[in-house]
């Protein structure tokens, strides 16, 4: 995982490299390069996240698996009737680390109400009271919220856009790093946990 993201953040490098060797910008390179910072940051913040719950994993030498849902949505989501809450569409359904559909249900929440204050820590929480976190795994909770995964496969297929499809791409490049910022802010208000 590592290893892929590392060659991931190595491409969106090489992309803004690309740009800024040009004398003129379109909108979305210039939205891209501004957003650069923000985009490093986060990896940054998760490569070191996932790093330091590496080596807590590493001298305690077990990793907690789960049957994950793999995509995990709001959209995703029916109430039976007897009120139980169910997951649907499970066909990314794999075995893997918690983490992964708690960061993936945070960052779809995130996305759907993008322009609305959200407060998501109470809620991660209400998970970690039913099925408790061990002592790292809130570690690799963040680097997984944190990782600009999505983005980067948006930036991929951007890559060969044509004229026409640039303000629209532009505007949903807009939309991603609002999202990231969105997330940012509100990570940043999580309190400290033992393990970081």
């Amino acid at each position: 995982m590592r290893r892929e993201r590392d060659q991931e953040m190595l491409e969106l490098e090489v992309f803004a490299d690309q740009i800024e060797k040009k004398r003129y910008f379109s909108p979305f390179e210039l939205s891209y390069l501004s957003h650069f910072p923000l985009i490093y940051e986060l990896y940054q913040r998760s490569m070191s996240l996932f790093e330091e719950w590496e080596s807590i994993g590493t001298e305690r030498e077990t990793l907690r698996l789960v049957q994950c849902h793999g995509r995990p949505s709001p959209d995703h989501l029916i109430i039976d009737h007897q009120r139980n809450y169910r997951f649907i569409n499970m066909e990314h359904t794999d075995a893997g680390h918690p983490a992964h559909d708690i960061a993936w249900m945070y960052q779809s929440c995130m996305e759907e109400r993008c322009f609305e204050p959200v407060k998501a820590y109470n809620w991660i929480q209400t998970y970690n009271q039913h099925f408790p976190f061990q002592d790292a795994d809130q570690v690799l909770l963040k680097s997984q919220i944190l990782y600009p995964g999505r983005l980067f496969s948006f930036l991929k297929k951007s890559q060969n856009r044509k004229l026409s499809s640039e303000p629209s791409l532009t505007f949903e490049l807009e939309q991603h790093v609002g999202l990231l910022e969105k997330i940012k802010q509100d990570m940043d208000t999580w309190p400290e946990d033992k393990a970081t």
